[in-house]
């Protein structure tokens, strides 16, 4: 049995593992994939990993194979099609053929969830589609990614929802609030609330 210093756990049928400071990839049999290894290397998402080598971020494909020849300073992992990475201090998207999409920069990118992904311009949060075209006006001192058709977002302390047009859903605000699964979020006015997605009250903590 072949010892090493850290397993990550199978996705996508590889593992990344490290030995002797080297990070590679083995597939489910235990057997390594390619002759490469890394700095640092991340799980598998969407058939691409991000990986470090040199204090520079690329990722591979399930092959070991590099995709692309641009590195960066920093890259996220593939969700719904995309990846932000951050090159000269600032963020872009990327598709898993390392195609830019897009010209516009970011202060900071998250990820996609459902079709749609927060950024931070000039102090700013907003939400973009992924074809990069902003979604309505609104701006947010902080906003979250979206879960089943809703994203919470805060301005001067105080958190609500909006829907995937910016519409803000309901007129009450919390000074604090989760993120929607199964149809409802915890969210706290008092004594903790759970609302559904048209923000009725639907019991306590």
């Amino acid at each position: 049995m072949k010892y090493y210093d850290f397993k990550g756990g199978y996705y996508e049928g590889l593992e990344r593992v490290e030995q002797n400071d080297h990070w590679f990839y083995i597939d489910l049999e235990g057997n390594r994939v390619g002759t490469e290894s890394f700095d640092f290397a991340c799980d598998f998402h969407e058939g691409r990993a991000r990986v470090k080598r040199y204090d520079r971020w690329f990722f591979v494909d399930r092959d070991m194979n590099r995709v692309g020849t641009e590195t960066f300073d920093f890259a996220s992992n593939f969700h719904e099609g995309l990846a932000s990475v951050l090159k000269d201090f600032r963020y872009f998207f990327v598709d898993r053929n390392m195609n830019r999409i897009g010209t516009d920069t970011f202060d900071y990118a998250s990820n996609f969830h459902e079709g749609l992904a927060a950024v931070l311009q000039d102090g700013r949060w907003f939400y973009v589609d992924i074809d990069m075209n902003r979604v309505g006006t609104d701006t947010f001192n902080d906003a979250r990614d979206f879960y089943e058709g809703r994203a919470r977002v805060e301005n001067d302390d105080r958190f609500f929802f909006v829907d995937r047009d910016m519409n803000r859903v309901g007129t009450e605000s919390f000074g604090y609030a989760c993120d929607f699964h199964e149809g409802r979020a915890k969210v706290m006015k008092g004594d903790r609330w759970f609302v559904d997605r048209n923000m009725n009250h639907i019991g306590a903590d």
